[in-house]
């Protein structure tokens, strides 16, 4: 069609051009042979330049609306909704995508990992507790979003962390005696030296996502569901450095289920933009559980295993910024909470009290992530 037109406009310019000549030599007459025929011929001479530069003016006018459609397909392909959208001239929109993360975070658990009860020969009575640091946890994202803000991704995450004491005993209060279960005197401890504890956990989640991506005036929005697996493993170990009291205890639960989330991002200046993350996953696992001294008496040992269903509720808020379009930073707080997935319960000073039982756990603490788009 282009052609067509750039055709037609080189003919009328070359008539132009033709009529010029010809009226350039009727020009160096002295006398024209017909003044009405030469007025006539100027006339028409005027009417085609000027039909012709409308022409050249229709196709620039004609490649401009074509660039402007592909511009606008483009970012319908892209699933972004038209001009203003978050960032779409700082970004890369579609394509294969990776995302390294790394939080550092600190584990809190609804109840002490050892409230055990310190007493000694003159009432003195105290609860011992062990709290774990912060910890970094890595993860790492890759997927794809194809046309229509289609996307699917696969995500990774592996934490570790471990915490430890020793308690010596006082001279000033006597004895030291260590109570973890007031019904009996099974797993009483009446230390000799000092009392070593160390508890450990361990935690494996992978995620298969699909999303969409869509725009709601400045706010750029993801939504999607997927599957997530998760593998728990945590062992404490209680011990006397002068004796042979020795306590074990473990912890698993391993299990898959669906995951909602929601995601969201607006700007606030030129490719920098303020984010918030949250999703739900609920999943089917198998708990054990498991108790016992060292050395190992059938009546020292007591096991819970069972099916749990275990909640996770995540969330993430910060920045995010664009140096290219190819490549992002992200900085922010995050936490997440397991619910019925802590594991056990250790006071004795509660009569009701149980090795085992639904308590909870989470994480809180920041993160930096950098993206690139391939």
């Amino acid at each position: 069609m282009n052609q067509r037109k750039h055709f037609s406009a080189l003919i009328l310019l070359f008539t132009a051009c033709l009529i010029t000549v010809f009226s350039s030599g009727a020009s160096a007459q002295t006398v024209p042979a017909n003044e009405t025929l030469y007025k006539m011929l100027l006339e028409n001479q005027k009417r085609i330049k000027a039909l012709g530069q409308r022409a050249l003016d229709a196709e620039a006018e004609a490649e401009k609306a074509n660039v402007e459609l592909d511009r606008m397909k483009k970012e319908s392909d892209a699933g972004v909704a038209g001009a203003g959208t978050i960032n779409d001239s700082c970004r890369k929109i579609g394509g294969f995508f990776a995302e390294a993360n790394v939080s550092y975070v600190r584990p809190v658990f609804d109840t002490a990992v050892i409230g055990a009860s310190e007493d000694y020969d003159d009432g003195y009575t105290r609860l011992l507790s062990l709290e774990h640091d912060a910890v970094f946890v890595p993860e790492l994202t890759l997927g794809y979003e194809g046309s229509g803000g289609l996307g699917v991704r696969a995500k990774g995450v592996y934490m570790k962390s471990e915490a430890g004491f020793f308690q010596e005993e006082n001279d000033l209060y006597g004895s030291l005696e260590v109570h973890f279960d007031v019904d009996s005197n099974d797993l009483d401890i009446y230390v000799s030296g000092a009392l070593g504890a160390e508890d450990k956990l361990e935690a494996w989640i992978a995620d298969l996502e699909i999303y969409k991506r869509a725009g709601i005036g400045a706010v750029d929005i993801i939504f999607g569901g997927g599957a997530r697996y998760v593998n728990l493993d945590r062992t404490l170990r209680i011990w006397e450095t002068e004796g042979c009291d020795e306590i074990h205890a473990f912890h698993t639960l391993e299990g898959a289920g669906p995951k909602i989330f929601l995601e969201g991002s607006f700007p606030v200046s030129t490719c920098l933009s303020l984010y918030g993350d949250g999703s739900a996953s609920f999943l089917f696992t198998q708990e054990n559980q498991e108790l016992y001294e060292v050395p190992r008496e059938p009546y020292d040992h007591n096991a819970n295993d069972g099916e749990k269903l275990l909640t996770i509720l995540e969330a993430e808020f910060g920045l995010q910024y664009w140096p290219t379009e190819s490549f992002s930073l992200k900085a922010g707080v995050n936490g997440g909470y397991w619910v019925r997935g802590g594991g056990w319960y250790f006071y004795s000073d509660d009569a009701n009290a149980s090795w085992f039982g639904d308590y909870s756990w989470g994480y809180v603490g920041g993160n930096v992530s950098a993206s690139v788009a391939f």
